[in-house]
């Protein structure tokens, strides 16, 4: 009785310690619903991205940008560069979460959309009619993308539809970025802009890529 009784107990702490290893390195590769990213490679220019604002999404819903980062990221991968995901919200913490990331650079964008009113035809920023579900760019922009990007340009074209229904026909889209070091220096700010033809075109896909080409022109000189 008593060997049977101390073996139990040794299984139960194991069990206890074996359930705690494995949730530690869980965390360990989870920060806030995001991966940690792998140890930078040398000679790779890092590149970590902040969570885009969106005027396109729900509104107060932080997390409507998510699916521009991710088009952002794919983008911006290539065999010199690569970027990750910023979990931090708030600039202070964001430069610090980036450092610790070894980020050489940190890139922040916004989109928002404008669309005439009837009577005086003002203009007036626009609300999604729902969250945008993801944006990444279409499969004819495959040849500006990596082999490994491809299978995520397929397996998200059928979101793309419906992040861009919140776009409205002559709305005018822009799309804001802006690259600096973590050392504080700006590097790359500009803007596009588009104008939609009709509900729901995608005209954000095209200044995203845009925008990746310009940032990779500027630091992979």
């Amino acid at each position: 009785m008593h060997f049977h009784s101390s073996r139990a107990l040794r299984l139960r702490v194991f069990s206890a310690a074996g359930f705690a290893a494995i949730s530690a390195a869980g965390q360990a590769q989870t920060v806030a619903g995001g991966e940690q990213p792998a140890a930078k490679k040398p000679g790779v220019i890092r590149i970590g991205v902040l969570m885009p604002r969106s005027d396109l999404g729900t509104p107060g819903d932080l997390s409507a940008g998510e699916p521009i980062r991710t088009a952002e990221r794919q983008l911006l991968a290539s065999t010199k560069t690569e970027a990750v995901r910023i979990i931090a919200l708030l600039p202070a913490q964001a430069l610090e979460e980036a450092k610790a990331l070894e980020c050489d650079y940190l890139l922040t964008s916004s989109v928002s959309q404008k669309v005439k009113t009837g009577g005086f035809g003002g203009l007036r920023a626009l609300g999604a009619m729902a969250p945008m579900a993801g944006m990444v760019p279409k499969v004819g922009a495959a040849g500006m993308m990596s082999a490994m990007n491809l299978a995520s340009t397929a397996e998200h074209a059928m979101s793309i539809a419906a992040s861009t229904s919140a776009v409205k026909a002559k709305a005018e889209v822009t799309f804001e970025y802006s690259l600096s070091s973590v050392a504080g220096s700006a590097v790359v700010s500009d803007s596009e802009k588009a104008k939609a033809k009709t509900d729901g075109e995608d005209v954000l896909s095209p200044m995203i890529q845009q925008a990746a080409t310009h940032i990779l022109a500027s630091i992979t000189k």
